[in-house]
């Protein structure tokens, strides 16, 4: 199968085995990242505890999770092999929330399958992956 635009994945949706619905984040400063998330991807908080928050948009939700031994945390990564994209409504406004959200923008946008992508990374240093169909 041939890559397509993530938007234009839903009339295919017949067809697929496996979908992402949720993606936790493990974080030492849950305020922080749950900012930063819901700012830069406009995502809802609808869960905000001092240890975990729980954002959903349209295309699903973001668990963040405490990282410490108090709060019953058995796995904090030290590294990881994943890197999430994000589909946003305008890359230029999600660059300008990320800086603003106390994240850091990569130097590099580039093109591919007509889609603008660009690596940024989240306050805890996550790689993280912003894309839009305009720049």
């Amino acid at each position: 199968m041939s890559w397509k635009e993530p938007a234009l994945l839903e009339s295919d949706l017949a067809d697929v085995k496996c979908t992402m619905s949720s993606l936790v984040i493990f974080t030492k400063n849950v305020r922080q990242m749950t900012a930063f998330y819901e700012n830069v991807l406009d995502l809802d908080a609808v869960v905000d505890a001092e240890n975990n928050a729980l954002l959903r948009g349209d295309g699903g939700e973001i668990f963040i999770h405490a990282a410490h031994e108090s709060v019953g945390t058995t796995y904090i990564p030290e590294d990881a092999a994943f890197k999430p994209a994000f589909n946003v409504a305008s890359l230029t406004s999600a660059l300008i929330q990320v800086e603003d959200a106390g994240g850091d923008v990569t130097q590099r946008t580039f093109e591919f399958g007509g889609v603008h992508h660009h690596d940024v990374l989240d306050p805890d240093g996550n790689v993280i992956q912003l894309r839009s169909s305009s720049k």
